[in-house]
Order: C-alpha cells, then structure tokens, then sequence
C-alpha cells in the first residue's frame, strides 16, 4: 500500500514540476484586433469618412460634371463632398457662369437635397 501511495505522489508531483508557471498562457486567439484610427477627412468623392451612399452620390455628381463637355475640363479640379444629400463643391473655375453652370449641373444629379457652392472664380479670368 505504501509503495502504490508513493508511485502515485511521485506521478502527482512530477506531473505538475512540468507544468512552467513563468511562461504566460496563449492567448492569440483572446487578443482583440488592433484598434483601427478613424480616416482624415478629406474633400474628395472617395473619401474615407464619408458613407457609402455619400460616396456614391458624389462620385454620381462628379461624373454627371465630367460627362458634360461644356464643364469636362472644369470639373478635373473640383472636389465633391457629399452628405445626408447635401453637396459640396470646392474648387476653382475660370468665370461666374461657369461657377453657376457646375452648381445647376450638380442640383440635376437624383438624390442631391441641396448645393453647397464654395467654387472660386480664379482672378486672372476676371
């Protein structure tokens, strides 16, 4: 009896002294993703931080400027932003007309509420 309550002390024993305390538990698949930064804000029709139906309904006013061939050349340096269907144009345009003419074209696209104009005629066409 005393040599079963030995063998099965010893195999105890030997069975946690394996057993290494000091190494840290795996862990990869607890670890949450890394923490993702939000996108800088930029004035573009791809833009990051806008929402898919934004985004698309910039790029539907951009391309809808850019299928225009009166406005075509123009509309290379405008930036689109959209929100909750509000439009934002930036950039510049050779003349007040054409300024007016982009903004009109932009109102024209389907899902557009309002136009916010911030175009800037240049002053060497003034």
């Amino acid at each position: 009896m005393r040599t079963t309550a030995l063998i099965a002390s010893l195999s105890l024993v030997g069975v946690t002294g394996c057993t290494d305390y000091n190494q840290p538990a795996d862990r990869t698949s607890e670890v949450p993703p890394p923490a993702q930064t939000a996108p800088a804000e930029t004035a573009t029709a791809g833009s990051p931080s806008m929402t898919e139906a934004d985004r698309a309904l910039a790029q539907s006013v951009q391309q809808a400027l850019s299928q225009d061939p009166s406005l075509a050349t123009a509309a290379q340096s405008i930036q689109v932003r959209a929100r909750n269907g509000e439009v934002t144009l930036q950039g510049s345009v050779s003349s007040e007309q054409e300024k007016a003419n982009i903004g009109v074209k932009a109102q024209q696209v389907a899902g557009v509420t309002r136009v916010n104009n911030q175009l800037e005629v240049t002053s060497a066409s003034r």
